[in-house]
């Protein structure tokens, strides 16, 4: 397959159809607080403008660029990979081919995530693109007033009929890669929290993967029941003591990011913005009721196990799940696990993470039902994954685009299937979705995996993690509160209220300004 989708232009075409612009600057213009203007209008906004990502456009007439655009045979693009260096290495192995395909080369140079406002500081000054952790985006595409910002994927690469943008799935396109009004990356994959079933369980109970959280926890209940009456040696596998119903990721680092997903349900309310932050204010949301029953029912499915979650990561969630010690696991499917087993391994069902037929009114301070045409899940974006952007200072924007896009689409095989955080988020990876699953999956299995995938980053409501500059900081904060409440240190109100207070603190440090700003630019209000 051809390396250009469309050729190169004097000048960068911003252009996203005036519909889905108008609609943007409507947004911007209306009051957040007016009842009039729900958050399921803004999706729907958005998706006007996901309308022209995912395919509405016609391909751009080509314009050959003059010589001085188009860089010279030889060039050396300079590409930076955060804290992924199994996806550095995947891509540094594709530098030859690149350069018999384009004429044009490309350095690879890995930087630790650990060390994240050092590392901001220093992207600019050593490439032209830069591979990061989703959560940064809202701190590269806001940054210092000094920084570089962020170039725009040209028009013709988004619009070429048959070319990159338009196979990636919607959803994506319009929360993850967009910022404002502007589409700024390029994706490398970004996995959202799947369930794991046992299907020989399942069977057995005659049930079927929960829909909600009150289903989930009666599941746990009834498995752990029917464990208590099984002999040792039944198909679970392993011994009695190792054995629990359901395994969640809560190590260091990922219980912050587990209760969000599982309050997403709680706090999307069809008249509201107000999620984690309340639009106006930025005051955090995170000691209110969603939060606070989130956290009772997370401790409460993990009860007697709370020494082995607070170990695991999503990797050790799903290597457990393999070696038979739970039925139900929250994880995802990745090719890179490494996992022996001397057994048959067990069929699996996946299913989206549970949610709510209930959802909290913020205004209010009330519970209330949601509508018999409201969607009961809600995928939380942003747990992990991978996206690709390009300095609007660099030289050659438009042929730096061509490389992430080789990379992500016509080199996704070979280089994002390779890495732990990310997942298949082009309609061609269901073409063969057991290069993006552990071997141990069967071929059903993983085309049902990846289906669901298709399915829930498709959809149109959806929520994103913490989308503000120091993402990390406050998921730290709220993760050292929801280990601390599974340890039974606090109880679920003590822990959140003491994550809130935190949150408020950091919002004021980084400029409640600032972060309004980001917060409305997250979701296309300016």
């Amino acid at each position: 397959m051809s390396i250009l989708w469309g050729q190169l232009r004097p000048g960068q075409d911003r252009a996203m159809a005036s519909g889905g612009c108008d609609r943007r600057n409507d947004a911007r213009k209306a009051s957040v607080g007016s009842a009039c203007k729900t958050i399921y209008e803004v999706f729907l906004g958005l998706a006007v403008v996901g309308a022209v990502y995912w395919g509405g456009c016609k391909p751009a007439s080509p314009v050959k660029a003059p010589a001085p655009d188009v860089p010279p045979p030889g060039t050396q693009f300079r590409l930076v990979v955060v804290g992924d260096p199994e996806l550095a290495s995947a891509i540094e192995v594709l530098r030859g081919e690149w350069n018999a395909q384009s004429g044009w080369d490309f350095s690879v140079k890995t930087l630790d995530e650990s060390a994240e406002p050092k590392t901001l500081e220093a992207i600019w000054t050593l490439a032209d693109a830069a591979v990061l952790p989703v959560g940064w985006l809202p701190s590269v595409a806001t940054g210092d007033p000094e920084a570089p910002p962020l170039a725009e994927v040209p028009a013709n690469l988004r619009e070429a009929e048959g070319g990159p943008w338009g196979r990636i799935f919607g959803t994506l396109r319009v929360r993850e890669l967009t910022w404002g009004n502007r589409a700024v990356a390029v994706p490398f994959g970004s996995p959202v929290f799947v369930l794991y079933c046992r299907e020989d369980w399942l069977e057995k109970l005659g049930e079927k993967p929960p829909q909600t959280w009150d289903a989930y926890q009666r599941l746990v209940q009834r498995l752990a029941a029917a464990r208590q009456q099984a002999e040792t040696n039944l198909s679970a596998g392993g011994a009695a003591s190792d054995w629990v119903p359901a395994l969640e990721p809560l190590a260091a680092g990922w219980a912050g990011r587990l209760l969000l997903a599982r309050t997403a349900a709680y706090v999307a309310h069809r008249e509201h913005f107000s999620t984690f932050f309340d639009i106006e204010t930025m005051e955090a949301l995170v000691d209110r009721p969603p939060f606070v029953r989130a956290l009772q029912e997370l401790c409460a499915a993990v009860r007697g196990a709370e020494s082995t979650v607070l170990t695991l990561d999503p990797d050790g969630v799903r290597k457990a799940f393999w070696e038979g010690r739970c039925a139900l696991a929250i994880t995802w499917p990745t090719a890179s696990a490494e996992i022996q087993l001397q057994e048959t391994p067990p069929e699996v069902v996946f299913a989206e993470l549970p949610g709510s037929r209930d959802v909290f009114d913020p205004r209010k301070a009330q519970w209330q039902k949601r509508r018999a045409d409201e969607p009961i899940q809600v995928p939380l974006l942003g747990v992990s994954g991978r996206l690709g952007v390009v300095s609007q200072s660099t030289r050659w924007p438009a042929a730096v685009f061509q490389l992430l896009f080789w990379l992500s689409a016509d080199r996704s095989w070979e280089v994002s299937s390779k890495s732990r955080t990310t997942t298949l988020y082009r309609d061609d990876h269901l073409q063969d979705p057991l290069r993006w699953v552990e071997p141990l999956l069967s071929p059903q299995a993983a085309l049902q995996y990846a289906e669901l995938t298709r399915e829930t980053l498709d959809k149109t409501v959806a929520i994103v993690a913490v989308p503000l500059p120091g993402h990390n900081e406050y998921l730290s904060i709220l993760d050292d509160a929801v280990r601390r409440a599974v340890k039974g240190e606090l109880s679920a109100e003590a822990a959140l209220r003491e994550a809130a207070e935190g949150w408020n603190e950091l919002t004021e440090r980084s400029g409640r300004d600032r972060q309004r700003q980001a917060y409305w630019q997250s979701l296309g209000l300016e």
